[in-house]
């Protein structure tokens, strides 16, 4: 068994070089699939690539291509780790945790949900973050056993995101939630997801909004779509209408110096 990660950006340059740091280890390939990034993000991934064997870049034009790189592993002794640009995994505990996943703990679940910081403010010494926890937040970690499906295939807006799953005969699409129900000190599998934050150094200073994600972009007007761009090249990018989900419970903050490592 192995596990593939597959990682979906645009315009992520301010974190991405860290993102891909703290998860080069847990996986055994890395793919890293670029929608039309302008900023820098292409030549961060691309120094990873000429590093790293297991490393892979891939431009594409459309978020749907980025499901088509990791469907051919459907019914393989596979996990699909899904990261994003604004995504930071711990890589001291992701290490125990590929060890409790590769030795076949979780070989009957479809899903697992990790715990998760979603960051609305980052110290400048980066050692300490404030968000909400995921619970009673959602939880957006994309960690799949693709051992359990024949198939996923469909209209895939993204990596990972709708169209049609086929599950082997006899098996469910359960989803194993004990890494999320966990103290955030006590989890292996956590994840720093600074949502709130810019990602981008295209984006103002001042911008601090979560932005519009896919699903979002795709539902836009003529007349959306028009200010979404004219917004976008002023640096005011428009902020994200679902994000809500993201900022249940109370306001937390929390020692992530562990996050930052190495950087």
């Amino acid at each position: 068994m192995k596990i593939v990660g597959i990682c979906l950006v645009r315009n992520d340059d301010r974190f991405l070089d860290q993102v891909i740091r703290n998860v080069i280890d847990f996986c055994d390939e890395l793919y890293i699939t670029d929608h039309r990034s302008t900023d820098q993000t292409a030549e961060i991934a691309n120094r990873w690539v000429d590093e790293h064997e297991h490393v892979f870049y891939q431009s594409i034009n459309h978020p749907s291509e980025s499901h088509e790189v990791i469907r051919r592993y459907a019914g393989e002794d596979v996990w699909i780790f899904g990261v994003d640009g604004d995504e930071l995994y711990e890589k001291t505990v992701l290490a125990k945790f590929k060890s409790r996943l590769l030795s076949g703990e979780f070989e009957d679940t479809w899903q697992i949900l990790g715990k998760v910081l979603h960051c609305n403010h980052l110290g400048k010494d980066f050692s300490k973050a404030s968000g909400y926890l995921a619970r009673p937040s959602r939880s957006m970690t994309k960690l799949y056993n693709f051992s359990r499906i024949d198939d996923w295939g469909g209209e895939c807006s993204e990596r990972l995101h709708h169209g049609n799953i086929v599950f082997k005969e006899g098996v469910t699409g359960n989803k194993d939630s004990s890494e999320s129900e966990k103290d955030w000190e006590e989890a292996d599998f956590r994840c720093l997801h600074t949502v709130f934050m810019r990602r981008s150094s295209l984006q103002s200073e001042q911008s601090i909004n979560a932005r519009p994600n896919i699903a979002e972009k795709n539902a836009f007007s003529r007349f959306q779509k028009i200010r979404y761009l004219l917004l976008k090249s002023l640096g005011l990018e428009p902020e994200s209408k679902t994000k809500d989900t993201y900022m249940r419970g109370p306001l937390v903050q929390k020692d992530v110096t562990e996050f930052f490592r190495e950087n």
